[in-house]
């Protein structure tokens, strides 16, 4: 059923995804505007690849003071209540895990184990 053509496909399909996902996500961090892109027109803060890569030593940092606020789609603004929040806001809080087991038929304990990383 996997010819070589086939798995060939399959590995350079899935490099380019994961390579372009990669991407998108270090360019949001580290550049205002990419390929004449302005991603930073929301307002973020950008970062150097050394704190991109080490962003679990955020306490530790000098002069580190991003943007305590941006602007996102639809006119809602996220804001941190400390710089080191930059790199982790963006996990599910405790009211959209009860809309998802709710919308799933799924006990909030059960997706708790499945979401651990996220929550």
């Amino acid at each position: 059923l996997i010819t070589p053509w086939v798995y060939a496909r399959y590995f350079v399909v899935g490099a380019y995804v994961g390579f372009a996902t990669v991407g998108a996500f270090a360019a949001w961090f580290l550049c205002d505007s990419f390929l004449g892109l302005p991603l930073g027109a929301d307002g973020h803060s950008t970062v150097t690849w050394r704190q991109l890569t080490r962003w679990e030593e955020c306490a530790t940092w000098q002069d580190f003071r991003p943007a305590l606020s941006y602007s996102v789609a639809g006119g809602g603004t996220v804001n941190f209540s400390s710089p080191c929040e930059y790199f982790t806001v963006g996990k599910i809080g405790e009211d959209q895990l009860q809309d998802m087991a709710a919308r799933r038929g799924e006990s909030i304990e059960q997706l708790q184990r499945w979401l651990a990383p996220n929550l």
